[in-house]
């Protein structure tokens, strides 16, 4: 039942995703806007990778709940925004090796505090390579990323879409079965490094959409990366 997706005609050869993976900030000027959105990150492994199971686990610690880290710090403690989340979303899946994925920070927050919410951001991922997870991270995010997974399958809608998936993205047919049995078996710092791999301090690329006229200079300051400012149309 597998073979429309093995046709050559429909498995054309696609150029690989790259990236020059330098540290850098866009600015996408919204004159007037009273909050900044936020995306950062970087393109990285997809999910043929050995490191991927690792990487979800990791990246899910940073960001993937209310309770990560980038939000306990962020909305809990600073109040800069309602949310910020850290996520991997394939951009093409390859069993050669070729294939990529956005490995992404993702979120909002009010005008004024766009300078301090990322140089706590950025403190956060540097905190993170310096001292790692915890064990209590790690076993929280396999609770819930392992834990609650049948709740995910309970329609045949949930269930066909994840075989759409899979046969899209040419992986084994157990291959969902088999993820959550790493995730719960990747230790605390396996899923350090992953996330740490995934989130290089001086490797990231930063769009900022919101008010350039507010938010360059305290930006600029930070030392994140060369600044660039571009006009929406």
């Amino acid at each position: 039942g597998r073979a429309w997706a093995r046709d050559p005609v429909q498995a054309r050869p696609i150029p690989p995703v790259t990236a020059d993976d330098t540290g850098r900030v866009i600015i996408v000027d919204r004159p007037g806007a009273v909050q900044t959105q936020l995306l950062i990150g970087r393109v990285g492994a997809d999910r043929h990778d050995r490191v991927w199971p690792a990487q979800v686990l990791g990246t899910y610690c940073l960001g993937g709940t209310l309770t990560s880290r980038l939000d306990r710090v962020l909305r809990e403690e600073k109040g800069y925004t309602y949310g910020v989340r850290a996520f991997g979303q394939v951009l093409r899946s390859a069993p050669d090796g070729t294939g990529a994925a956005m490995l992404a920070i993702s979120g909002s927050v009010d005008t004024p505090n766009t300078g301090p919410a990322l140089d706590d951001l950025w403190k956060v991922l540097r905190t993170l390579a310096a001292e790692g997870l915890t064990d209590a991270e790690r076993d929280i995010a396999v609770q819930n990323l392992v834990g609650v997974a049948p709740l995910k399958y309970e329609t045949a809608a949930a269930v066909a879409g994840t075989l759409a998936d899979q046969v899209e993205q040419y992986l084994p047919d157990d291959f969902q079965a088999t993820l959550y049995q790493q995730l719960a078996a990747t230790g605390t710092v396996e899923a350090t490094a992953a996330a740490v791999s995934a989130f290089p301090v001086d490797r990231l690329v930063t769009v900022l959409v919101g008010d350039a006229a507010q938010i360059e200079e305290p930006v600029r300051a930070l030392g994140i990366g060369e600044v660039s400012v571009v006009t929406a149309e």
